[in-house]
């Protein structure tokens, strides 16, 4: 018998740009999306973070990201410079070109970030050729849940039980 698996990431806020819990099946493991590239655009931090500079003062730290769109697609990918080489050796350094085209997105749980190994979509280095992924890859938790969550975080609102219970006996 197996029992549906949550990421964590799923419970907190969705965001607009895609992270690997919008890849998680219910069965925990990760599937890929074929999607199409809609748009290509600068990465324009929130909040812009302060690095020490070669003189010893803070200056905001350089941005090396983009924003790519996906056609049908509500969120977005924060394309760091590994995934920009990637799309660059495939279909070359011109963003142009990059439009209408079919990429494979994929988990890898190798991904490191500031020291720690945190997992992270990558971008395979292949010419997609399958059919594009229906689904929107941003309805992670099921509708049901999404309600429960949303009642939850009203004033004065009881807190849900938790949907996932753990399977593993005591004393074993």
């Amino acid at each position: 018998m197996t029992s549906q698996r949550t990421h964590y990431k799923t419970l907190i806020d969705p965001g607009d740009y895609l992270s690997i819990s919008d890849f998680m099946l219910p069965d925990g493991t990760f599937r890929r999306a074929t999607v199409e590239i809609e748009s290509v655009e600068r990465f324009r931090p929130g909040r812009v973070r302060k690095v020490k500079g070669r003189d010893g003062r803070l200056v905001p730290e350089r941005n090396t990201k983009i924003v790519i769109g996906f056609k049908g697609k509500r969120k977005r990918l924060v394309a760091n410079p590994t995934n920009q080489q990637t799309l660059s050796a495939t279909f070359g350094p011109v963003i142009q070109d990059w439009l209408g085209k079919r990429v494979v997105l994929v988990v890898d749980p190798d991904v490191r970030l500031m020291g720690r190994t945190v997992g992270g979509v990558r971008v395979q280095p292949m010419i997609a050729t399958g059919a594009l992924t229906e689904d929107p890859l941003d309805q992670p938790v099921d509708l049901e849940r999404e309600a429960e969550l949303a009642s939850f975080f009203e004033e004065g609102a009881e807190e849900p039980e938790p949907p996932v219970q753990s399977t593993a006996k005591k004393g074993v």
